[in-house]
Formats: structure tokens, sequence, C-alpha cells
């Protein structure tokens, strides 16, 4: 599935970009799911190095599941994706938004469009 939509501009003037999610974003996750807010609001746990390589590496090989970085102004501010893909009952869509800095400007609308726009 080739899913890059071109970047969205914001309404506060933040421009949002979903990229392709590399193995140079692991450190990134990981140190978000350190925030216990965030483990609490998408109910998550700590993410342990081993385990999150293995799960990276294991995408390359999943057709039931599609994972993108987001950009907002150029800073990673989250991944977005959809997993089971295929499934009789229907896919799951997620967001995780994670810095503080970028909750409160729009980009649970902006992924609620992405995702109507599939």
């Amino acid at each position: 599935m080739t899913w890059l939509p071109a970047p969205t501009t914001l309404a506060g003037g933040q421009v949002v970009e979903l990229v392709p999610l590399t193995a140079d974003w692991l450190p990134v996750m990981r140190a978000w799911f350190e925030d216990e807010e965030l483990r609490t609001l998408t109910m998550a746990q700590r993410i342990d190095e081993v385990g999150h390589a293995e799960w990276f590496r294991a995408l390359a090989d999943r057709d039931d599941y599609e994972i993108r970085g987001v950009l907002v102004d150029g800073v990673r501010a989250g991944a977005f994706g959809l997993k089971q893909i295929g499934v009789a009952a229907g896919g799951v869509y997620f967001f995780y938004l994670v810095p503080p800095a970028h909750r409160g400007i729009g980009l649970a609308e902006w992924a609620k469009d992405q995702i109507l726009d599939l």
C-alpha cells in the first residue's frame, strides 16, 4: 500500500506530513513510551529495545499492518497507521500523538480526515 498523502496545513499554520517509518524512529518512539501520560492514554507498556527492534523488522513481512511517522513542521510528533488490514471485521486505525507540545493543535481532526479519505 502506498499511503503518503500530501502535507497538510493545520488551522494554526503547522504543516503535518506522513513519512515512512524507518529504523531511526525507534529510539524516538521508545522515548515517547517512557511518558506515563502517553502510556495511560494508549493503554501501553514501556517498550523494550530488543523487542521493539524485532517488531520493526517483522513489519516488512506483514501485509495486515501499515505505519507511518507523523512530522509537524519537520519534528517527529507521532505514528499513524492501520492494522488488521484485510480482516473480515475491518481494520483498526491508530494514531499516537505524543509530545505534549503537539497536543491541542488539531492533529486528531487531521488524523480523522486521513482515515476518512482512504
